[in-house]
């Protein structure tokens, strides 16, 4: 079932680690095993390419929450956030260019892993960004751009429905304004992380570093399922976290 309801593997992944966090504070170590032996399952059959993404960085995100590591890893992460939200619209033509994997290719990872169908929409986006990039062409502008300015040696589709890369998508619809809008907001968000303790830091910040992967490659920042399921994840960390003190109270008390 896995290649056939990406998205529904994609939620599952994104709340593994709650799952993964709540198991081992219940000392549940099996069920920690479980869950991560699920993940394992995911990364190696699945052929959502984003959620493998999103694993690896997650991965990676939970080893630098590691104390010695942590204040290091969310610096390095919200710096490179930043920088690619603002250069995004650069960044995407020179990637492109970068681009040379032959049309009948279909076998090869970077084709099934729509790398160049990406890329080629990202630099089509970023062209037009330029037209106007204060005030941007309104929300959901790409559904309403029929005249694919590109080659179309990827893709060949003449209507790109989203960038599939959230800071294109700000730049695109909103212009600046919703590009300083979105740093506002990661400044918030690192303010938050940064006032939580270290043990508490580590799972809201993993958790957002495998949303930032899709919405960097994958998923539209608009879709009603998606910010129906961030609302959800983003009450269930807080809630836990909200447990989390009351139950160390406890046990000291007893």
């Amino acid at each position: 079932f896995l290649p056939i309801i990406s998205k529904s593997v994609a939620v599952f992944v994104l709340l593994c680690p709650l799952f993964i966090t709540l198991s081992f504070r219940a000392k549940n170590y099996a069920l920690v095993g479980y869950f991560i032996f699920l993940c394992g399952v995911i990364f190696i059959f699945s052929d959502n390419q984003a959620t493998k993404l999103s694993l690896l960085i997650m991965s990676m995100a939970a080893v630098g929450s590691l104390s010695f590591l942590q204040t290091l890893t969310l610096r390095t992460v919200f710096i490179s956030l930043t920088a690619v939200m603002i250069l995004m619209p650069w960044i995407a033509p020179v990637l492109y260019g970068w681009v040379d994997v032959p049309a009948h290719d279909s076998e090869s990872v970077i084709w099934q892993a729509s790398i160049p169908q990406r890329l080629e929409i990202w630099d089509f986006i970023a062209r037009r960004i330029m037209e106007d990039p204060w005030t941007g062409f309104g929300i959901d502008a790409t559904r309403s751009i029929v005249d694919f300015d590109s080659s179309k040696t990827y893709f060949r589709v003449n209507h790109v429905l989203h960038p599939h890369n959230i800071s294109l998508q700000l730049w695109i619809e909103l212009g600046v304004i919703g590009v300083a809008f979105a740093l506002g907001l990661l400044a918030i968000i690192y303010t938050m992380l940064t006032k939580l303790s270290r043990s508490a830091r580590a799972l809201p910040f993993v958790t957002f570093c495998g949303v930032m992967v899709y919405l960097m490659v994958s998923w539209s920042l608009w879709s009603s399922w998606l910010i129906a399921f961030l609302f959800l994840l983003s009450a269930l960390i807080a809630y836990q976290h909200r447990e989390e003190p009351e139950s160390s109270n406890a046990r000291a008390t007893a």
